[in-house]
């Protein structure tokens, strides 16, 4: 194996006021990062295993004036989705998107989270199930509260002997 390092110019993703400074739509910027992750995970199943802020930077696109472009550090550690799971993986986010109850269902036990669904459910969206079942537009966006943090925690407590 050889490592190769060199110093990539950028602000961290999270720095809302360098995005500004650069003159970038944080919309844009948003809409980058979902997309690349999407791309990865959903079309090539080749996915970045560690995607935190420290490692997502953003600068102008060299060559798209006012676009940004997302520069990803830290490619120790990727992995390659097989066929199956990234198509059980996309469908059950689809399932989560639309509240398909049944769908999320039977995607999670594919994913063999058996019993522990609605954890699983609740873990990827850091959403109480309620809310990604129930009818609200909103219901996987916005900030979650005090409550729902709490609630999130109890569903670990639950699960806890079935995913240990």
């Amino acid at each position: 194996r050889i490592l190769t390092m060199t110093f990539e110019e950028g602000g961290y993703i999270s720095d809302i006021e360098n995005i500004h400074k650069l003159n970038l739509n944080a919309a844009d910027v948003s809409r980058l990062v979902s997309t690349v992750f999407c791309e990865q995970t959903y079309r090539h199943g080749f996915v970045h295993c560690d995607p935190h802020e420290a490692n997502l930077l953003v600068r102008k696109h060299p060559n798209q004036p006012g676009k940004p472009q997302l520069v990803l550090l830290d490619h120790g550690l990727y992995r390659s989705l097989d066929n199956d799971f990234r198509r059980n993986y996309t469908r059950l986010w689809q399932a989560l998107v639309l509240g398909d109850v049944q769908g999320i269902e039977v995607m999670c036990r594919k994913l063999n989270a058996g019993e522990a669904y609605t954890l699983l459910a609740a873990m990827l969206t850091m959403r109480p199930w309620d809310d990604i079942t129930g009818d609200s537009i909103e219901k996987l966006g916005g900030k979650k509260s005090v409550a729902d943090s709490l609630l999130l925690q109890s569903y670990a407590k639950k699960y806890f002997k079935e995913i240990s």
